[in-house]
């Protein structure tokens, strides 16, 4: 519902009210672009994403207000939702390996690229969906995985959509509300692996998430391709 402060003048409501109509427009125009997409690559046509990064989760986890305050390790989720099989893929670190910045997160959508290819699934239209997070989806680092992948696999086009600010739930964001659900029956996490574990169980429907540890080496430096 919109509103606006009582007080302001008539020209000022009128300006965020239209400014207000415009994000809802091209929120419903971008949601309505991503279930076509969705149908598309049900079909077979392109091959269809989505990614995000999940809450940090700290390490150890435990339910105390003093743990809290302590120093703690972080681990971190990307989530791939591949929307033609409507299969989720977590894609796990901890912060003793990498940190969470674009390269991280291209790291992941690369090695996931990578694994299509090898299962003969990579279509010559890849399209993406994410957020239009500045310091993790929309950068120079991304955009240089685009070039590198165009490149590695002679793909046609790869068109990555960012939703509106505000209006961004996507396939993967579900995925994680599976994880959290799954997630509140632990009252305590002390090792990197019980949260992969935690994950594992998880259970969307009538499947589990596909689930990926990442190594120190996992991580590449893809702003290594620019030239200038």
């Amino acid at each position: 519902m919109f509103a606006v402060q009582k007080g302001l003048p008539s020209a000022d409501r009128d300006k965020i009210e239209e400014d207000w109509n415009l994000q809802l427009h091209g929120a419903e125009e971008t949601r309505a672009k991503l279930n076509a997409d969705k149908d598309r690559a049900r079909s077979d046509a392109v091959l269809m994403f989505t990614f995000d990064l999940q809450k940090t989760n700290p390490l150890p986890y435990l339910i105390t207000n003093e743990a809290y305050y302590k120093r703690q390790l972080s681990v971190y989720n990307c989530g791939i939702h591949e929307c033609g099989s409507d299969i989720g893929y977590f894609h796990m670190w901890h912060g003793a390996k990498a940190s969470r910045g674009p390269a991280e997160i291209a790291s992941c959508i690369w090695q996931w690229l990578n694994e299509k290819n090898d299962e003969d699934k990579l279509k010559k239209e890849v399209v993406a969906y994410s957020d239009s997070c500045g310091g993790q989806n929309r950068n120079i680092v991304i955009a240089t995985l685009w070039m590198s992948a165009v490149q590695e696999w002679d793909l046609v086009s790869v068109d990555h959509i960012f939703m509106v600010s505000g209006h961004s739930f996507l396939p993967c964001d579900e995925d994680f509300g599976v994880y959290e659900k799954e997630k509140r029956k632990n009252e305590q996490v002390y090792s990197f692996s019980e949260w992969v574990d935690v994950a594992k169980r998880a259970r969307k429907k009538s499947s589990t998430f596909e689930v990926r540890e990442l190594s120190a080496a996992s991580f590449l430096n893809f702003l290594s391709y620019l030239f200038f």
